[in-house]
């Protein structure tokens, strides 16, 4: 008789075999009362990642054919799940509770639930912030010309003066429904909704893949979920940490692709715009910093070149191996 699995958990491995290692060495310890299916994909490491997986027992092994993602790589776990509840867990997380278990008697009480999430915290015991809003395109605008605007106004007028942002409010209440998304480090949902809802949006490299997601358990019907009681580590921007600059890019295209998908081509020129009119207020601060030294003119130039650089971005930006095999495929087939 096949064994009844509680939770298939998916995580998706690029590099950072012993990271991953540690991950689910947590799974093991920290997990009880429910039972578990680990898939592991392997998105073509090019170091030793492969020796070290090929060493854990009781997981299951998929091999990319290329570094084809977050999104494609989790959904090649997806496909294969055989839990009543999949999760989405990033490597470079260490559980700090049993914090599935926790997960899986909330979902089991909340029928209608699309997408749940628990509390994230740094390893120094800190909170992360665990879950998000939808934004309209023009919240996310004025992250690219905000407080360039506010520091010219205050160079002009003083005593405006620029104010300081505020810390994060810790989230208090343990368990609720949000209109908004779980971070997709942890990200867990009933298997068979998948059928209903879909898998991650391939088109999605890296980024706003779960904030896609989100929004479509959302449009089914379906209610979103924080449970705070549940609590795991996150090693914050770890596998994203080799090439900042490039996925940078990667998450503005990201941003593109999300915007035009759910809110049509005009949002994603409005976006597009913001950066360039982000970039022109740069330019302009640059030009002020030449005669000005409470500027940064080095600074203000770098802002510049890569405002503008994202607001005429017409090409995908993709890692280097991953850009060599589509080239590659693509020679083959012609």
């Amino acid at each position: 008789m096949k064994k009844k699995i509680d939770i298939t958990v998916c995580i998706l491995n690029y590099n950072n075999g012993e990271i991953t290692k540690k991950c689910i060495q947590s799974l093991h310890d920290l997990t009880a009362g429910i039972s578990l299916e680990i898939i592991v994909v392997d998105n073509k490491s090019t170091d030793n990642s492969l020796e070290i997986l090929n060493t854990i027992n009781d997981i299951i092994l998929i091999k990319a054919e290329y570094n084809c993602g977050f999104s494609m790589g989790c959904n090649l776990a997806l496909r294969k799940a055989s839990g009543k509840y999949s999760i989405l867990l990033n490597n470079d997380t260490i559980l700090k509770n049993n914090a599935l278990k926790i997960l899986f008697d909330f979902i089991e009480l909340h029928p209608n639930a699309g997408a749940i999430g628990p509390q994230l915290y740094y390893f120094n015991n800190k909170k992360q912030f665990s879950y998000g809003p939808f934004r309209s395109v023009f919240e996310r605008m004025k992250w690219e010309f905000g407080p360039e605007l506010r520091r010219l106004i205050s160079l002009i007028i003083p005593k405006i003066g620029i104010k300081k942002k505020e810390p994060e409010k810790q989230q208090e209440v343990k368990n609720y429904k949000i209109i908004g998304r779980p971070r997709g480090c942890a990200f867990m949902v009933k298997t068979s909704n998948m059928k209903k809802v879909g898998y991650l949006d391939e088109q999605f490299f890296i980024y706003c893949e779960e904030t896609d997601w989100a929004l479509r358990f959302l449009n089914k019907g379906f209610d979103n979920y924080f449970v705070g009681d549940a609590e795991i580590y996150h090693h914050w921007g770890l596998s994203t940490s080799v090439d900042k600059g490039l996925f940078d890019l990667i998450h503005t295209s990201s941003y593109y692709k999300y915007h035009k998908k759910h809110h049509g081509y005009k949002a994603e020129i409005l976006l597009r715009c913001s950066f360039i009119f982000g970039a022109s207020l740069n330019f302009l601060l640059f030009l002020i910093a030449l005669f000005n030294k409470k500027l940064d003119k080095i600074d203000e130039f770098k802002k510049f070149k890569v405002k503008i650089n994202k607001g005429f971005m017409f090409y995908e930006p993709i890692p280097e191996d991953t850009k060599k095999y589509l080239s590659q495929e693509n020679k083959n087939f012609n």
